[in-house]
């Protein structure tokens, strides 16, 4: 577990051999947000990013002015394919889901395992992604769970 008080913007040395990174307990706000962005800029041969995501009711709240334009340079041209579990459709998700979508030109697959209240919500997300900007022609699969994330996606769950 890496626990730190502050998160770099950068992190100090390139990672050219990350070509998958697997992240349990994330959040996507604050500083789990810069942290994944400061990982994503120093690793530029990244092809999949999993995560399982982490929610509880404050983050709910949580808006994340001003990270985005900050990590507007991060640029992702090998990632072919990212899995987000448990994802909410809230807010800092959408964002970085559509930040991902609109900077990854070889993006070809989006795997969503998500929680919606209603199929009304499950609806309007739908809406959301196929009006997303997109660098690539990307397949965006969504699954809806009542469960532990499958172990396709972590093996050592």
């Amino acid at each position: 577990m890496l626990v730190l008080d502050s998160v770099p913007k950068e992190l100090p040395t390139s990672l050219f051999h990350l070509k998958h990174v697997s992240l349990k307990e994330m959040r996507l706000v604050d500083d789990g947000l810069r942290f994944l962005f400061a990982l994503m800029k120093c690793s530029p041969n990244l092809e999949k990013v999993s995560l399982e995501l982490n929610y509880d009711w404050c983050y709910k709240m949580k808006i994340c002015s001003g990270i985005f334009e900050e990590y507007s340079d991060v640029s992702l041209e090998h990632l072919k394919e990212l899995d987000i579990v448990w994802f909410w459709n809230l807010k800092p998700e959408m964002d970085f889901l559509k930040f991902v979508l609109a900077r990854s030109p070889k993006l070809k697959k989006v795997c969503l395992l998500f929680m919606a209240d209603s199929v009304e919500e499950e609806l309007e997300m739908q809406r959301v992604l196929l009006r997303a900007p997109r660098a690539s022609p990307v397949e965006i699969d969504l699954k809806w769970m009542g469960q532990r994330p499958p172990k396709c996606l972590f093996p050592d769950l």
